[in-house]
């Protein structure tokens, strides 16, 4: 077990008994009226910490979970105390399907500084970042999984003032054993809202990763949620760390690691905006705009064999309409420069795409900048409205291989040439000696 005050790791002792390393009491009390063992560290970052923990209340015991924050008081000794209780009994009062029974909170405070601690229910299941979680996942579960959290960011943020979790991650949104229903754990660690009172934050790497970038100089806010619930989508889509989506910027890269549809892209990337004025702000925003998605968009999954459909099919299947439209370019959305246009038109693409196609009657493989056009270009070719054309996803991946293959071949040639070169050099050299050599024996006959 842990001891609850200096945080070492120690023998098991009963209720009461003193830290062999510390001497203060190794259990920590006044917890919802009982005591609280703490068993095993989860994780720690230096300023907070997670426990698997035991809750004791007379004679009956209950699993819990336990996580304190470290927090400092900006406030002079004779001006009033921060309102904690008040904050703790507004994250007590409210109850959703997707958060843990809750428990009970404590604070311990030594002069300026002090611990809060949360206690809720122990729910058996996995985190999404757990390594025995199922990664990458469908679309579609992606997608649940949105909908479903979006309703509890939607019920914290429109509170008055608003609920923030403030460490939404793939570490704290968990799917139950029992039904596989999402769960998000630790909420009301937030002390940000209350006036004077500033929460210790972590500079560590694994701390930082899996916060929103605005995390490092400001205090949570509900676009920060929104973005820790976007981290968590693209790991589940993508099968990759938080260490690894993250880019320079604050970006996360994704979009090599996963096809989705192009409405789906497009909202995952407002969640994850590395500025939050750009970003999605809050939990009401977030299902909003969920609920504009078309499923039936969505529920082509990207493992679905490549198929050819005409310019009518496509605009169906997007959602969209009119002679000229959209494909979704991540780098206008996130900021980044780009020296290709966002917007092309869709019946150019599907026409050199079906062109190339009907000859060949394989996938089509060619440059993308061969095949598009600047919208409002005052020359038009005029294609035929069913030309067939490949789904985007599809026609990315097959780009990437083409290039991969390019690449692959590329380097083979270069290493041939290489090799070449080593023997010519080599063959002149031999000659170059046996000439010499020559010219000794005559020289010396």
């Amino acid at each position: 077990m842990f001891c609850a005050a200096c945080k070492r790791e120690i023998e098991q002792t009963g209720d009461g008994q003193a830290c062999p390393s510390c001497g203060a009491p190794a259990w920590l009390d006044a917890v919802a009226g009982g005591r609280l063992r703490l068993d095993e560290r989860i994780e720690q970052d230096g300023v907070s910490a997670c426990y698997d923990a035991t809750w004791f209340d007379g004679d009956h015991e209950r699993p819990a979970r336990a996580r304190y924050v470290s927090f400092r008081v900006r406030a002079d000794e004779d001006e009033d105390e921060p309102d904690f209780e008040g904050l703790l009994a507004r994250r007590a009062a409210f109850e959703h399907p997707t958060l843990p029974t809750w428990i009970g909170a404590r604070t311990v405070r030594v002069k300026h500084s002090g611990e809060l601690w949360i206690v809720h229910a122990r729910v058996d299941g996995l985190t999404i970042e757990d390594p025995e979680f199922v990664r990458p996942s469908g679309q579609l579960q992606v997608l649940a999984m949105l909908n479903e959290l979006s309703v509890l960011l939607a019920q914290l943020h429109a509170a008055d003032p608003p609920l923030v979790h403030g460490k939404l991650s793939p570490k704290t949104i968990l799917r139950r054993a029992e039904d596989r229903r999402f769960m998000v754990l630790d909420l009301g660690t937030n002390v940000s809202t209350l006036p004077d009172v500033v929460a210790r934050s972590s500079k560590q790497a694994n701390d930082l990763i899996r916060s929103a970038p605005e995390l490092v100089f400001t205090d949570p806010s509900p676009a920060s949620d929104v973005w820790g619930l976007g981290l968590a989508a693209l790991v589940m889509l993508t099968g990759a760390t938080p260490s690894e989506l993250r880019g320079t910027g604050g970006r996360l890269r994704w979009q090599d690691r996963a096809a989705v549809n192009p409405a789906f892209g497009a909202l995952l990337e407002r969640m994850v905006a590395p500025r939050p004025h750009k970003r999605i702000p809050d939990g009401q925003a977030l299902a909003k705009a969920l609920s504009e998605l078309r499923p039936q968009a969505i529920s082509q999954g990207t493992d679905a064999p490549t198929r050819r459909m005409s310019s009518e099919e496509l605009h169906s299947e997007l959602g969209i309409s009119g002679e000229v439209n959209s494909i979704y370019n991540p780098a206008e959305e996130s900021g980044e420069h780009s020296n290709q246009s966002g917007t092309y038109e869709l019946a150019s693409i599907a026409g050199e795409i079906g062109g190339s196609g009907s000859n060949s009657g394989s996938s089509s493989r060619r440059s993308s900048s061969s095949s598009r056009r600047h919208v409002g270009s005052s020359r038009r070719r005029k294609r035929d409205p069913d030309a067939p054309v490949m789904r985007p996803e599809d026609l990315s991946r097959e780009l990437s291989e083409a290039q991969r293959t390019i690449l692959a071949s590329t380097q083979e040639e270069r290493k041939r040439v290489e090799v070449s070169q080593t023997l010519i050099f080599a063959a002149v050299a031999l000659m170059a000696a046996g000439i010499t050599w020559l010219l000794v024996l005559i020289s010396q006959t």
